[in-house]
């Protein structure tokens, strides 16, 4: 039973040690998605328009400057007419087009996946027409800020401010049911991990779940907030930190109630053994679950 346990725990450290390949600059960064409703003419060219002149590798140039090597890269198929619109479109709160667009079709959504402005304008240019269509100022509002633009409002002749109406898509469904996941799967794995450490009475299997219950709870509901606000990185780095206050945490509980369900089970090791063993193995085994 003894070569089981250290087994196991050997187990999660060696997935936790496991090498994750990290370039200088190839980790999360916040992103900003928008999907289209409602298009009047078919396929147009999206935008945002950012309240400062710059943002990452992206920015704004000079009016009645055409810069060929920005056109070429992240000009997606409009044409230079097209291009030179937006460089020269005047926004009345002066937010800037960083020559950055997207081809939108039914379906389709803008994806900045790289330094996105945190304050912008969604921007809609029709190549057809040469009509302009902006939203109210927007925030970023999350690690992954999603929205929904819904042009309705717009009766095919117009052009200008206001005519996008802006929804934030919290999306709140879908990784609600992500963040039960993680604490069905916590609780599930300690509870057998439980067994193997030899809790298998009935009172010790109702303390193992009721702790674990609320720890996770706390756990993940933290790390849910954590995630949504801040990114995988501040997922990872205070979910090390929040787990090592959870094992001690447990380990204390286990060691005073525990230890009165099977007082023929000597000194209080095995208690902070099976705290660390059991939450090292579920923390490993959520790193594989999307958030």
């Amino acid at each position: 039973m003894k070569k089981q346990r250290w087994l196991l725990l050997l187990t999660a450290v060696l997935i936790l040690l496991r090498p994750w390949s990290v370039l200088a600059d190839s980790g999360p960064k916040p992103k900003v998605q928008v999907a289209f409703t409602y298009l009047k003419e078919g396929s147009c060219y999206a935008t945002l328009l950012s309240e400062t002149p710059s943002t990452g590798p992206a920015w704004a140039a000079e009016q009645g400057k055409f810069d060929e090597e920005r056109y070429g890269i992240y000009g997606n198929g409009i044409d230079k007419e097209g291009w030179m619109t937006l460089v020269n479109y005047q926004d009345s709160n002066g937010y800037y087009f960083l020559q950055e667009v997207w081809k939108i079709d039914t379906g389709m959504e803008l994806n900045w996946n790289y330094y996105p402005p945190q304050n912008f304008k969604i921007c809609v240019y029709y190549p057809e027409t040469g009509r302009i269509l902006t939203s109210e100022p927007q925030t970023r509002y999350a690690f992954i800020s999603r929205f929904s633009a819904d042009l309705s409002a717009d009766d095919g002749t117009r052009t200008g401010e206001g005519l996008i109406t802006v929804k934030k898509d919290l999306a709140i469904v879908r990784e609600s049911g992500y963040l039960l996941v993680r604490i069905v799967m916590t609780i599930v794995v300690e509870l057998l991990i439980g067994l193997a450490f030899g809790f298998r009475k009935k009172p010790q299997i109702r303390i193992i779940a009721l702790v674990n219950i609320i720890t996770q709870i706390l756990l993940n509901t933290a790390l849910f907030l954590v995630y949504f606000r801040s990114g995988p990185g501040a997922y990872i780095g205070y979910g090390v930190l929040l787990e090592i206050l959870i094992i001690a945490a447990e380990a204390l509980i286990y060691s005073k109630w525990l230890s009165k369900t099977e007082p023929e089970r000597s000194g209080k090791g095995i208690y902070w053994l099976y705290a660390l063993t059991a939450n090292m193995l579920s923390f490993a085994a959520g790193l594989f679950i999307p958030m």
